[in-house]
């Protein structure tokens, strides 16, 4: 079983991970003509699980378009909309026409955990073996300029990239007190029975996981 090699990175919000996609041995690589080894343009791929962001997503692609071209990077963004009531879909399908996003929907909203585990799995579909898939928020609440800090790192090794809200001197904006208890809570429960090298946050994905620890907190601290 090969280990890796996790990495945290300041964030100014919430977490949001990047990953490299494992390597795997190529047969019979075609040469160029000039005897070196043909090398394929490595990738950005953007997983972005949305659900009522008709206001946020547009600014939010815009600005993570100016931060990948601005650094010449290859990228694909897809986006899963969790049954949205709104016009995300919409908003969406207007940037489909000329930059490269990808739609996909539920029909009925499934929750955050269903969302993201979708849009991995289309992700890792895409993906080649050395490109990076990056995860985050559509509410705006991460900051796309982190992205190159990200791919940077992981291109210099690490396996895995998290922008902690746990490093120093970052900070959690737009959270009530109560989820913030909360997602400190998850953090030291995951951190003691599911201990992982090099990593300090985690989150929840999915809403029966969140219920469960607030039972628990409740029946702990009554």
């Amino acid at each position: 079983m090969m280990g890796y090699e996790s990495c945290e990175a300041d964030s100014a919000a919430s977490r949001y991970a990047a990953k490299r996609m494992t390597p795997k041995m190529l047969e019979g690589s075609a040469a160029a003509p000039d005897g070196r080894r043909q090398r394929r343009q490595t990738k950005v791929i953007i997983v972005l699980p949305a659900y009522n962001e008709e206001r946020n997503i547009g600014r939010l692609l815009d600005r993570m378009v100016d931060a990948l071209e601005e650094e010449h990077l290859l990228y694909e963004v897809i986006i899963v909309d969790d049954g949205s009531s709104d016009g995300t879909a919409e908003v969406i399908e207007r940037y489909h026409e000329h930059l490269p996003v990808t739609l996909y929907r539920h029909e009925v909203n499934q929750g955050l955990g269903a969302t993201i585990r979708d849009g991995l799995y289309l992700a890792s579909k895409a993906a080649g073996d050395s490109d990076t898939v990056i995860t985050m928020d559509a509410d705006e609440t991460h900051t796309p300029g982190l992205i190159l800090r990200m791919v940077r790192m992981v291109r210099e090794g690490c396996d895995v990239v998290i922008a902690s809200r746990y490093q120093p001197g970052a900070r959690i904006v737009g959270v009530s007190l109560f989820r913030r208890f909360l997602s400190f809570g998850a953090s030291m429960l995951f951190r003691i029975f599911f201990a992982t090298s090099g990593v300090r946050d985690f989150t929840f994905q999915d809403d029966a996981s969140a219920a469960l620890l607030q039972t628990w907190i409740r029946q702990r601290y009554r």
